[in-house]
């Protein structure tokens, strides 16, 4: 089947997904500078019969997302830009990364909560929709080839 209403529709999602995600990104305060925003991409894949759409950025993305356990220490390196993005003094990246280590980081589930909105699930009517006028489409050849 070709699916190209839903490869429209699908890459129309991963566009207004990754918009979602920079809006709430900013409204926690988790663009500090601004490469987390920049790195937020869509992708489509074919695979096969099945479209496979993957939201991909930063790796730091998952720890906004999931949270950090306690115990291991996060990169001193990562730290210390984080730290200059807020204006504080290099000084202060290896007791903050001290205390992540000790205490690790408050998940924040922006993604999930973007996809469990009701604003958002409008979006999947819209994919419903245009795999409807795909398999349609797909019948109708069908049929035509059968008269």
């Amino acid at each position: 089947m070709d699916n190209k209403e839903l490869k429209i529709a699908t890459e129309k999602f991963g566009i207004e997904t990754v918009s979602a995600i920079a809006v709430a990104l900013r409204a926690v305060g988790a663009n500090n500078t601004g490469s987390l925003i920049n790195s937020l991409r869509a992708e489509l894949k074919d695979v096969g019969e099945n479209l496979d759409l993957m939201i991909k950025g930063n790796s730091y993305f998952n720890i906004i997302e999931k949270g950090r356990r306690p115990g291991k220490q996060p990169p001193l390196a990562d730290i210390v830009k984080w730290a200059k993005s807020k204006g504080l003094p290099e000084a202060a990246a290896f007791p903050i990364a001290k205390n992540i280590g000790k205490f690790g980081i408050k998940p924040r589930p922006i993604l999930k909560q973007i996809i469990e909105s009701n604003d958002f699930k409008d979006n999947y009517g819209l994919l419903a929709e245009a795999y409807a006028k795909d398999v349609t489409k797909e019948i109708n050849n069908i049929l035509k080839d059968i008269k």
